[in-house]
């Protein structure tokens, strides 16, 4: 693969576009996503180096595998943690929906409707930029898991009272019957009832954190979108990275 050096697993080779001996945009392109990984790549300073000179293009298909691999990474880690956040948030807001108090129910409700009806970019500069000026201030990736934890949260609390309205009510009444307890009752009858209506709706939400992750570009956070977009910039070349990005 590699003249004048070995190459080893779990190592990435890095060297400018210049140095490059490769034909064709959709191999510098690939080639400069993969070497070029310090403008984008939080764990680029840990990654060992290895200098070469020159590049067989026949290996382009083993390129392409690392391109995907290193690029998804960071899109991967923002939607899985967006993820298990959205998770907990939205178990959170049916809790206050299903409070026995009129007052936590109703402002339970306002919150959830304010963070549907509003775009999640908006909540993105909000976070990012009008939180610093009181006072809080946090990097670009921890604001864009806790905006998209709590928009997505909203979704996936309707999500979880839909799959709860649809148990029937006649198991509600049977298990008051049959005097158990709340935790029991949620426990051993609801919840296995519950969850396998609530796994259609959990996924397409999943599959819309992935379609989203995106705009985290907006605010820094280097992921599939903002790499494609940087490369792109340099070569003054889109078609390639967008393409890519979007396959």
């Amino acid at each position: 693969l590699i003249d004048h050096a070995e190459f080893t697993p779990g190592v990435v080779i890095f060297a400018s576009p210049e140095t490059l001996n490769i034909e064709g945009n959709l191999s510098i392109f690939i080639t400069s996503l993969l070497f070029d990984v310090d403008a984008w790549n939080p764990i680029a300073p840990f990654i060992p180096r290895v200098e070469f000179s020159s590049f067989k293009p026949q290996y382009i298909l083993i390129l392409v595998s690392l391109f995907i691999f290193w690029l998804s990474f960071n899109t991967i880690v923002a939607a899985g943690v967006g993820y298990v956040i959205a998770l907990v948030v939205g178990l959170f807001f049916l809790l206050g929906q299903r409070t026995p108090s009129k007052i936590i129910n109703g402002i339970n409700r306002e919150i959830v409707e304010f963070i549907r009806s509003t775009p999640l970019l908006i909540q993105l500069f909000f976070v990012y930029f009008v939180l610093p000026q009181f006072g809080i201030k946090l990097s670009a990736w921890v604001c864009g898991m806790i905006t998209i934890g709590l928009h997505f949260g909203t979704y996936l609390s309707e999500v979880y009272r839909g799959a709860l309205e649809g148990v029937p009510k006649t198991q509600w009444e049977a298990c008051r019957a049959l005097n158990f307890t709340t935790f029991y009752t949620y426990r051993r009858i609801v919840l296995p009832q519950a969850f396998p209506i609530a796994i259609p709706g959990m996924g397409n939400y999943l599959v819309g954190i992935f379609k989203d992750t995106p705009l985290l570009s907006t605010i820094g956070v280097a992921e599939l979108f903002h790499a494609a977009t940087a490369v792109g910039g340099y070569h003054y070349r889109y078609l390639e990275p967008y393409t890519i990005v979007g396959i």
